[in-house]
């Protein structure tokens, strides 16, 4: 029955698919921890992306600070 499903948000579910197809076309096939780890950083940075600039630790602009950097590492590998 449909009334036991839940509620699907088109946008999240967009981000989702656009990220992917872009680490397709990007890198190609990647293992799926180098692949989850680019998505767990990326989603960081992208609630921090437009936070008040503070960085002390434990602010989501602190934390997309340190996710770019992870992300710089994992990119350059």
């Amino acid at each position: 029955s449909w009334t036991s499903m839940r509620i699907v948000s088109t946008y999240q579910e967009m981000k989702k698919v656009a990220f992917d197809v872009g680490i397709l076309a990007i890198f190609g096939h990647l293992e799926c921890s180098y692949k989850e780890a680019l998505k767990h950083n990326y989603n960081i940075l992208d609630k921090g992306y437009n936070s008040f600039p503070m960085s002390f630790p434990g602010t989501s602009y602190h934390k997309a600070l340190m996710a770019r950097k992870r992300l710089k590492t994992i990119v350059s590998e």
